[in-house]
């Protein structure tokens, strides 16, 4: 295989005659167009063991994220877990795209979702923390229309949390059952 690269394309002061989107010209063109000095000639096997090597990486990756994801999430009791080590699980799930930014706040500041105030130092069991979150926003929302956002919000943060407890004894990739 021999490849020729252009790279004449590829400079930080704009040409009058380049086109203005950008590099848009081809970068690579055929080897009769090239001169020898610039021919690259990658043999075949070469090719097969970086692909090979390439997908073993990938897998190996593929493999290591999820279960460092599954001990970072296995370090908590959500029984008996603060609301400080709530938000602070709730940073690093968002900043790994695991917590959508939409239901981040479900999750930081747990204790400031009530009007029974919280020490965000003291444990709480967060399934029953949420259980009667939902619990509440629904009896709400029954009598009043305009909370049909607040309980699919409360709804889907209850599901979120289902699915981190569930994903440390799971073959999942991601948290949430829904990512497909």
């Amino acid at each position: 295989m021999s490849l020729y690269i252009d790279l004449s394309s590829l400079t930080h002061k704009r040409n009058a005659a380049a086109p203005r989107v950008g590099l848009v010209t081809p970068v690579v063109q055929k080897t009769e167009q090239a001169s020898p000095s610039s021919i690259v000639n990658i043999s075949s096997a070469a090719i097969a063991k970086a692909s090979q090597s390439a997908t073993t990486q990938a897998t190996d990756l593929g493999v290591q994220a999820p279960n460092a994801l599954r001990e970072e999430i296995g370090k908590y009791d959500f029984t008996a877990i603060t609301p400080n080590q709530l938000t602070q699980l709730a940073v690093d799930l968002t900043d790994k795209k695991e917590l959508s930014p939409l239901l981040f706040p479900a999750f930081a500041g747990v204790q400031s979702n009530t009007i029974v105030e919280m020490d965000p130092n003291k444990p709480i069991n967060l399934a029953q923390h949420f259980d009667w979150m939902l619990s509440i926003v629904s009896d709400a929302a029954q009598s009043d229309s305009t909370l049909a956002r607040a309980l699919e919000f409360r709804q889907e943060a209850s599901r979120f949390l289902n699915d981190m407890i569930s994903f440390t004894s799971s073959d999942r990739e991601h948290i949430s059952t829904s990512v497909g």
